[in-house]
């Protein structure tokens, strides 16, 4: 990947699904490496419209993954996109 990549992780620390999968998420960036693709957590309230954010995201569920590649939203990951996180992360950043 030649240009800047971040993911943009709503998350809450609530939600079952949150528990079991964004871990999953930071293991595989973990395994990726150096600075090839940066993540920040946004941590919503039950009620997600009251995150400023997340309304401009228009975030419905947790977790949601915003992938961004040169300040630009590419993709968003929700649900099953998340189950596989390697898999799905080489497939944006790499077409694999």
């Amino acid at each position: 990947v030649d240009k800047p990549v971040e993911l943009l992780v709503f998350m809450g620390s609530w939600c079952p699904h949150c528990e079991k999968l964004v871990p999953r998420l930071a293991r595989t960036l973990g395994d990726v490496g150096g600075d090839t693709i940066k993540a920040r957590y946004r941590f919503l309230p039950r009620k997600m419209t009251d995150d400023p954010i997340a309304r401009q995201h228009n975030i419905r569920a947790v977790p949601t993954v915003l992938v961004t590649v040169d300040g630009k939203v590419q993709t968003r990951l929700e649900g099953s996109d998340l189950q596989e996180p390697d898999a799905t992360l080489a497939r944006i950043l790499f077409g694999g």
